[in-house]
């Protein structure tokens, strides 16, 4: 409950409230907290940040038009919290508060090695290996490549089961298995979001081909 010395009858006014959005579906269901921290800038009206229950109100508005809405992205101390959407644009109605949830996805990491087995000579890690990431439905949501030590990582995944693997194509290309095949993993709904490590692949070489030879010089 608010008290204010300016008149708000005839106009109208947005309450904002970001929440966590575990599961990535943009509605805020059971169990999901509240997200403090969100900044904002909206074209009109008078905004006021409750710190006690993390809402932004804007007053004042005037009604039959629409009020542009900028969120900001860097508003968050967790770096795992990430914006839906930056931008949003409410009709606004006369003597109405309109209540607009903003979901804020909490994103997971997923890291490891990859190394080739020479003979009889230690594993060495390998760059430029394309690891793809896949849910467990098998639908792909990203690829990305291994450094030159080896290692490789992406930060962006929501909450859910997920599986990792070196690039088929590649590795028929190289004449080259992997060992795993794939490393499944499950990215936690944490409110500081999840961190998963060691998913490492051992590649070993089936053929010697031209293109395995001028791959195999990046093995650091």
């Amino acid at each position: 409950l608010k008290t204010d010395n300016k008149p708000n009858i005839g106009r109208g006014g947005v309450i904002v409230k970001a929440f966590l959005d575990y599961n990535a579906n943009g509605l805020r269901d059971s169990g999901e907290p509240a997200a403090p921290g969100l900044n904002l800038r909206a074209s009109g009206g008078r905004v006021d940040k409750t710190e006690q229950d993390t809402t932004i109100v804007i007053l004042g508005l005037e009604p039959y038009t629409s009020c542009y809405i900028e969120l900001d992205p860097n508003s968050f101390n967790n770096i795992a919290w990430t914006l839906t959407y930056e931008r949003i644009n409410v009709e606004v109605e006369q003597n109405v508060i309109k209540t607009v949830a903003i979901p804020v996805r909490v994103l997971g990491e997923a890291s490891g090695f990859v190394r080739i087995q020479h003979a009889e000579e230690d594993a060495r890690g390998l760059g430029r290996v394309l690891i793809n990431f896949f849910r467990e439905d098998g639908e792909k949501v990203v690829s990305t490549l291994s450094e030159q030590d080896g290692y490789y990582g992406y930060f962006g995944l929501v909450p859910g089961s997920y599986y990792a693997m070196p690039d088929t194509v590649q590795l028929k290309r190289l004449g080259m298995s992997s060992s795993p095949d794939s490393i499944s993993f499950d990215i936690r709904a944490e409110i500081e979001g999840d961190l998963v490590r060691g998913l490492d692949f051992l590649l070993n070489i089936e053929e010697a081909t031209d293109s395995t030879i001028l791959d195999t010089s990046l093995v650091s």
